[in-house]
C-alpha cells in the first residue's frame, strides 16, 4: 500500500526499502488491531521505536492482507483432491513446502531473524541450517535463497527442482514484484513456473494504471507497472494460465467477504477515523490483486474419477443444517441474511458463531457463562446477552481453550466487560470521560446487532428514533451549508423507503433487525466522530 520508491542513484536499493516499507505497515495495522500477526515484530528491527501509519495506510495493508489470505486459503482447500500444497512467496500457515527468493539482502536480514528468534525457527523443525555466507536459510518445510528475479528464470529457479515436486499442486505469490522489472521478464517467471508444474496457481498484488494524474504527482515512474486492470489478466492469459481474475482493491473493498470481516472486526477493536476517504478511494483504485490457475488436463481430470453422491430415498428436510443433528436443550440457531450462521441460547442469553452440536464446544461456552455468572453477582441479565467467542478446534482440549467474550446491554445499547479493562486491550480509543466511552461504545453495539440480528423488545423504539433521524438528516442536507449526518438527503429519502417498507411485515424478521443495526451503527460512529451531545460537538 506504501508507495514505490522515488527514483535514486541506486534503484535496487530503493527497491528493497519497500521491503521495510512493508514491514513497517504489517506492524503498524497488527498494533492498531486489524490483525493479529504474532511475528511481524520479530522480522522488524527495533519494532518498538517503529512509529504508527496513517490509517490509509493501515485500513489498505489490512484489505490487501484479508484478501490474500482468503484466495490462499481457497486454493489450499480446492488443491486438496491434489495432495499437499508447495507455495513459493509470501508464507502461510497450512503449507507443505515453502520458498521464498529475494535479493540477497532481504534473505540474509530474514535468514538472522530466523536464527535469532527460537519463536521463528522452532515452527521449522530440528534441521534448520544458514549457508552460503547467511543469505541461505533451509529446512525440511521451508527454503530462502538469495537471487535477483530480473534474471534469467531458468537459472533462478533450478534450486526448485531439488525442493519442490511437479505434479504437486503449487502455488506461486508475488507481492509488489512485477512493477519493478520488465513486463517481458514478469511474463517469463509466470511462463516457467507454468512450463514446470502440472497445476499451478499464482496471485500477484501490485500497482497498475500509473500513467494517470495519480502517477504523475507522485512521480512513480517504474517500467513493469501494467496499464489496466484487463492488462494483468492478459499477462496470465498470455504465460498459459486457463482461469484468471483480477480485482482492484477499492472492488475488493466493497465484496462483502473483506468488508465483512473488517466490520465484524470492529465489534471487538477499533476501526480508525478516517478523514481521507477520497484520497483512500483513489489509492485503493490503484492497487490490484490478479490470480490465476492452470492444469494439464490429466490432472484437472482426477479428482472427477468417483460415482458421485445420490439422495437417499424420501429425504426431505426442514432446515439447512438438519443433517447435522438436534442442537442441545437451551440453544436455537440462526442464519443471518447474508447467510452466516451463529447460535443463541435462550435461558442464558448466551450469542455465539460456534456450534454448540459439538459437545465440547457446548460444554466450554456453558463453563465461561457460569464463571461470568458467578463474577457479575445477582445482576439481571434481562436486556442483556453475552457474546462468547470460542476456538472450536482448541475447545477440543479444554485446558487449553481461550474464549473470549463481551456483555451486551439492549436498553443502554452498549457493550460492556465484567471486570476494568484497558480501552487498548479492546481496541477503542483512550476516552477521556464516560460520555466520551458512550459514544465510542454505541457504533460496536449497533455492529454487534448488524451480525447477530436476533429479534427483542428493543429493537422497535431504535427503529422509530431511526425514522426520525433519518427524516432530520434529509432536511439538515437539504438546509444547510454543512451536514453531520452520514447520509445525503437523497439516501435519508432511499433508506426511509426501506424501512417504511417493513411496516406492513408481521414482528420483527433478522433482515428488518439487520437493516436498522446497519443504518444505525453508520449513524452511531458519525456521532462518535462528531462529538455529538458533547462538549463543542461538530454542528456542520
Amino acid at each position: 500500500m506504501l508507495p514505490p520508491p522515488t527514483p535514486s542513484s541506486d534503484l535496487d536499493a530503493a527497491i528493497r526499502t519497500t521491503d521495510n516499507d512493508a514491514a513497517h505497515a504489517r506492524l503498524s495495522a497488527t498494533r492498531k488491531g486489524y490483525f493479529n500477526d504474532p511475528y511481524i515484530h520479530l522480522l522488524v528491527p527495533r519494532a518498538q521505536l517503529v512509529p504508527l501509519r496513517p490509517p490509509l495506510i493501515n485500513i489498505g495493508t489490512f484489505i490487501r492482507s484479508e484478501a490474500i489470505d482468503i484466495l490462499v486459503g481457497e486454493w489450499i482447500d480446492a488443491s486438496k483432491d491434489f495432495g499437499t500444497v508447495q507455495i513459493d512467496g509470501p508464507m502461510k500457515d497450512s503449507i507443505a513446502k515453502y520458498v521464498e527468493v529475494d535479493f540477497p539482502e532481504i534473505t540474509t536480514r530474514k535468514a538472522m531473524a530466523i536464527r535469532k528468534h527460537a519463536a521463528l525457527s522452532r515452527p521449522l523443525g530440528t534441521g534448520v541450517k544458514v549457508e552460503r555466507g547467511g543469505t541461505t536459510l533451509s529446512s525440511d518445510c521451508f527454503h530462502l535463497l538469495p537471487s535477483d528475479l530480473r534474471d534469467e528464470s531458468s537459472k533462478i529457479f533450478e534450486p526448485l527442482s531439488n525442493i519442490l515436486s511437479a505434479s504437486k499442486p503449487t502455488l506461486l505469490l508475488a507481492e509488489c514484484v512485477f512493477p519493478y522489472m520488465e513486463s517481458s521478464v514478469s511474463s517469463n517467471i509466470l511462463k516457467w513456473f507454468s512450463s514446470n508444474f502440472n497445476i499451478l496457481g499464482a496471485i500477484a498484488y501490485e500497482m497498475f494504471g500509473l500513467d494517470d494524474s495519480f502517477g504523475e504527482t507522485r512521480n512513480i515512474r517504474l517500467t513493469g507497472v501494467e496499464p489496466t486492470i484487463d492488462s494483468l489478466q492478459q499477462r496470465f492469459l498470455r504465460s498459459g494460465f486457463s482461469e484468471v481474475h483480477a480485482l482492484s482493491l477499492r472492488q475488493i473493498r466493497a465484496v462483502s467477504q473483506i468488508s465483512g470481516s473488517l466490520e465484524r472486526h470492529g465489534r471487538v477493536s477499533t476501526v480508525e477515523s478516517l478523514d481521507e476517504v477520497e484520497e483512500l478511494e483513489l489509492v485503493l483504485g490503484h492497487y490490484a490483486i490478479a490470480w490465476g490457475f492452470r492444469a494439464d488436463d490429466a490432472m484437472r481430470a482426477a479428482p472427477i474419477q468417483n460415482e458421485g453422491t445420490y439422495i437417499p430415498a424420501q429425504t426431505r428436510l426442514s432446515r439447512l443444517n438438519e443433517g447435522k443433528g438436534q442442537l442441545p436443550h437451551g440453544w436455537d440457531e440462526f442464519v443471518h441474511p447474508e447467510g452466516d450462521v451463529f447460535y443463541y441460547h435462550s435461558i442464558n442469553h448466551i450469542m455465539t458463531s460456534a456450534d454448540p452440536r459439538n459437545t465440547q464446544v457446548n460444554a466450554t461456552l456453558l463453563s465461561a457463562f457460569s464463571q461470568l455468572r458467578n463474577s457479575m453477582g445477582t445482576l439481571d441479565l434481562t436486556g442483556l446477552e453475552i457474546y462468547l467467542e470460542c476456538d472450536q478446534q482448541q475447545a477440543s482440549a479444554p485446558t487449553q481453550s481461550r474464549v473470549s467474550y463481551y456483555f451486551v446491554d439492549h436498553r443502554c445499547r452498549q457493550l460492556f466487560w465484567v471486570d476494568e479493562i484497558r480501552n487498548a486491550d479492546v481496541g477503542l480509543p483512550d476516552c477521556r470521560s464516560l460520555g466520551a466511552l458512550k459514544s465510542a461504545l454505541t457504533p460496536e453495539y449497533w455492529t454487534h446487532v448488524d451480525y447477530y440480528p436476533r429479534p427483542n423488545d428493543f429493537i422497535r423504539p431504535a427503529e422509530q428514533e431511526l425514522l426520525c433521524i433519518l427524516r432530520h438528516g434529509a432536511v439538515d442536507d437539504l438546509t444547510s451549508p454543512g451536514s453531520t449526518s452520514p447520509y445525503s438527503s437523497e439516501e435519508c429519502v432511499k433508506h426511509l423507503n426501506i424501512i417504511d417498507g417493513f411496516q406492513g411485515c408481521e414482528g420483527y424478521s433478522s433482515y428488518r433487525v439487520a437493516c436498522i443495526a446497519r443504518l444505525w451503527s453508520a449513524i452511531a460512529r458519525a456521532r462518535h466522530i462528531n462529538m455529538y451531545g458533547m462538549d463543542s460537538p461538530r454542528l456542520d
